[in-house]
């Protein structure tokens, strides 16, 4: 799982599939929040968002946290309708499950990684996300976000589980479960996303990535670990390939007319040789 640089207020989140260690989860409204619940249903272009959160809760952002998740739900939409993505996605309206738990709970009700790192956020497909509100509202290591920044981090949690539940939309071929492509897309989708926000500083999240890249990661050996560094290497992956063609030649990697895996899908939509795709990616961290 990721680890947050405290410095940084990163949105990092996971896709977790229906196996390992996604079986103990329930359904995002099935969790009892005591008798301070507070439920909603927020009508977007995306569908119908319903999110339950405890009174508790509502303290560690604005009045409570439906501001966040509705400027997530219109920046996504924003940012679908502007680019080369697939009519999929641009039409997409499915309803959505969303849990905010406190941090006792999430003790109590998860187990192992799940339970005890600093993930704010993660994804099950096609459509719950599950929310931990005091990690949403604190970076790795209990320094708390100032309050200025809670909603607006928020949100980019939101955005990034959303990107989640998008390229689940995409792959169509039963390529799998692929850590590396799924956090480098979500983190990806996050930065560019971000971009259409109302309340998001344009630019700011791309920046926030870059402040994660550590020289280990830069390296031509580089291997995929989880850490927030790890995301941000690999979301320049996708960075660099939408740079050259496009949001276009990003959604061509899902191409179901591309059989091959999907790693060497990248290597032939790019189109240069792996000494020169090393070069370009760090030149394009420098950035």
């Amino acid at each position: 799982m990721c680890r947050i640089v405290a410095a940084v207020v990163v949105s990092v989140g996971i896709a977790l599939s229906r196996t390992g260690y996604a079986d103990d989860l329930r359904q995002p409204l099935s969790y009892s929040l005591g008798n301070k619940e507070r439920r909603s249903e927020i009508k977007t272009d995306l569908g119908v968002f319903t999110m339950k959160w405890s009174r508790e809760s509502e303290s560690f952002f604005g009045k409570n946290p439906e501001r966040a998740l509705a400027d997530a739900a219109q920046t996504v939409r924003r940012a679908l309708l502007q680019a080369a993505f697939p009519n999929q996605l641009k039409m997409l309206s499915q309803p959505w499950s969303i849990v905010m738990l406190d941090e006792a709970t999430a003790q109590r009700e998860l187990s192992g990684s799940l339970a005890t790192n600093c993930h704010p956020g993660w994804m099950v497909a096609p459509n719950s996300i599950y929310i931990v509100a005091e990690r949403a509202a604190q970076y790795c290591g209990g320094k708390a976000v100032p309050a200025s920044l809670a909603d607006r981090r928020l949100a980019q949690i939101l955005i990034h589980e959303i990107g989640h539940a998008l390229e689940y939309r995409i792959i169509r071929d039963g390529r799998g479960f692929d850590r590396m492509r799924a956090e480098g897309f979500a983190s990806w989708f996050e930065q560019y996303a971000s971009n259409y926000s109302s309340f998001i500083p344009k630019g700011s999240v791309r920046a926030e990535y870059r402040k994660l890249l550590t020289p280990d990661v830069l390296t031509p050996n580089w291997v995929f670990g989880g850490s927030a560094s790890d995301y941000a290497r690999a979301s320049l992956y996708f960075e660099l390939l939408e740079k050259k063609r496009g949001v276009a030649g990003v959604m061509e990697l899902y191409s179901p007319n591309r059989q091959l895996p999907f790693w060497d899908n990248y290597s032939k939509v790019v189109g240069v040789t792996s000494t020169e795709l090393q070069k370009q990616l760090v030149d394009l961290a420098k950035r």
